[in-house]
């Protein structure tokens, strides 16, 4: 790497003209995107696991009530066949919005990474724009609250703007 470097020093001060090819500094890397990506791609995974511990929990409870009229706390809460079918029918939702959190995280903390490990320009162009289209679909699985989907977007537009 610093062979190819001095070389291309040594062509600039020779006088030669033209395009030549300048590799990044080694230590150069699009940090802010990787960290934005990282961070909103957490946040997003740790929303979808609230979401299915929290909403899975609270369907077991449900369904552990007996029929009737039960009282949580102030509310009065009427329970019949109906009520449980209703409740027992969002827990399908509930998996798909987790799931959906869950993948959509787990791929923008990859793609982070390789964000990361590249110095590529133009891998860490496509990588970045994989990861705006992965934090889009992540808006299916709860967005991280919204605040995982904005960072995973604005670490993407960031790497789409890195020129190294």
């Amino acid at each position: 790497m610093a062979d190819i470097t001095q070389k291309a020093q040594m062509q600039s001060k020779a006088g030669t003209q033209g395009a030549q090819y300048t590799p990044p500094a080694a230590g150069k890397k699009p940090t802010a995107a990787y960290v934005l990506m990282l961070i909103g791609g957490i946040i997003i995974f740790l929303a979808a696991v609230a979401v299915l511990v929290g909403g899975l929990a609270a369907i077991s409870y449900v369904n552990g009530l007996q029929n009737g009229t039960t009282t949580i706390g102030n509310t009065s809460l009427t329970l019949n066949a109906t009520t449980r079918a209703l409740i027992s029918g969002s827990a399908g939702k509930i998996y798909a919005a987790g799931g959906v959190g869950l993948v959509t995280g787990v791929i923008l903390i990859a793609l982070a990474l390789m964000v990361r490990g590249s110095s590529d320009l133009k891998k860490i162009r496509n990588l970045s724009i994989a990861a705006i289209v992965v934090s889009v679909i992540s808006y299916f699985g709860g967005a991280g609250l919204m605040v995982g989907m904005a960072l995973g977007i604005i670490g993407g537009v960031l790497g789409l703007l890195y020129k190294g």
